[in-house]
């Protein structure tokens, strides 16, 4: 009687990434599916994931005996690592894989914006993941007349005009409703000291890009004595050269009419928890 044994022998080949590519940005926090290829004589994957590229301090590491899946459970806008090892039942492994990298999306956030039938001076302090005009308005086009900017350019859903594009965070807008609505922004919010605004000579229509409430006249100091006047969507004023401020706090969600003798660069003051009451 003979006897002998099999030798299956261990995976060689290095597991070939797929997906998400390397690199990536913008990835998604939950169900994002990874992929590799087969290696022959493997019948699984060591699966790990780090959180810097030498793999000193995994988060997660687990075999499997397919080669697609999704994970869940990342953080915003955080770079991870990812590698995968080929095994078969005997022990045997194969080399790791390259090591890929990708990084997570930014974190949406919604900002509802209260529109009166009629007309409203509105801005955002989000910037819209979609921003095409279309994209911004579409939970309550049919309720939108017309919407323009301070360059005159017109949105109109129920004509099909939109020459104004993409919403642009840096400017205020003139919204006609047929009826009282609220729209959605949802996107990521504005860091407003890290996104300074030039302010023509004339008449401009800006945003206002802080979460909460704050005076005019700190809201706007990098304006410095080029500011001229400041009027908001009720017929409200503020004209510092005589002290008079009838338009109160500058409000979120609201847009503002600003005229300048000069060019001027608006820098807002970062977002606080702190209270500041008109003046």
């Amino acid at each position: 009687v003979r006897y002998f044994t099999t030798f299956i022998p261990p995976p060689l080949a290095q597991v070939t990434l797929v997906a998400p590519t390397n690199g990536m940005t913008n990835a998604e926090v939950t169900d994002l599916p990874f992929n590799w290829n087969a290696v022959t004589d493997a019948n699984s994957y060591t699966f790990q994931i780090a959180d810097d590229a030498a793999f000193t301090n995994i988060l997660f590491t687990q075999d499997f005996s397919v080669t697609s899946l999704l994970v869940s459970g990342f953080d915003y806008l955080t770079p991870y690592y990812w590698r995968v090892m080929a095994k078969n039942n005997l022990g045997n492994f194969g080399p790791w894989s390259e090591i890929w990298s990708f990084t997570t999306q930014e974190e949406l956030f919604p900002q509802e914006i209260n529109l009166s039938a009629g007309w409203n001076m509105i801005s955002g302090f989000i910037n819209p993941a979609e921003p095409d005009m279309y994209d911004v308005f579409a939970d309550i086009t049919t309720n939108i007349n017309v919407v323009k900017n301070g360059a005159g350019q017109m949105f109109s859903p129920q004509f099909e005009i939109n020459n104004i594009g993409n919403w642009n965070f840096e400017d205020g807008y003139l919204v006609n409703s047929d009826a009282d609505v609220t729209l959605t922004l949802v996107g990521y919010q504005i860091a407003p000291e890290g996104n300074p605004m030039f302010v023509e000579a004339g008449w401009n229509l800006i945003s206002y890009l802080r979460t909460a409430e704050l005076a005019p006249g700190s809201a706007l100091v990098t304006l410095g004595t080029n500011l001229t006047l400041v009027k908001n969507n009720d017929g409200g004023i503020y004209f510092p050269t005589w002290g008079i401020n009838t338009l109160g706090n500058m409000q979120p969600g609201q847009g503002y009419q600003v005229y300048m003798n000069t060019l001027g660069l608006l820098i807002y003051p970062a977002n606080s928890r702190l209270r500041q009451y008109t003046e």
